[in-house]
């Protein structure tokens, strides 16, 4: 998907401003990325291989509606808000350590 926005698009090329396309990957089907075993959203600038930036998606709820679809507890009343938050939790410290990871690997001293 290259959604560049029609009306950005034709600002930036009325005042000779260049860009480049941000390639959206989802880890639910993309698998290479370094938050892989997370539900979230990662982008790439095109001709560059490390990853740009990523997306938790997680908002208030922790992401609840991310898991909805992978599995029947997760749909019960009061466990499956209990195993929601948990998971979101787990996530999002995970995401949070991968993050810090990536910076540490690419902070100059």
């Amino acid at each position: 998907m290259n959604d560049t926005a029609y009306i950005i698009r034709e600002k930036y090329l009325e005042n000779n401003y260049k860009g480049k396309l941000i390639e959206y990957r989802n880890t639910r089907t993309y698998k290479n990325g370094p938050f892989r075993e997370l539900i979230c959203a990662e982008f790439y600038l095109s001709g560059y291989d490390h990853i740009f930036a990523c997306h938790f998606g997680r908002g208030s709820t922790l992401g609840k509606a991310k898991y909805l679809k992978e599995g029947f507890f997760y749909r019960l009343p009061i466990i499956g808000n209990l195993l929601l938050l948990s998971k979101g939790k787990k996530e999002k410290k995970s995401w949070i350590k991968i993050c810090k990871n990536i910076v540490d690997e690419y902070k100059i001293d």
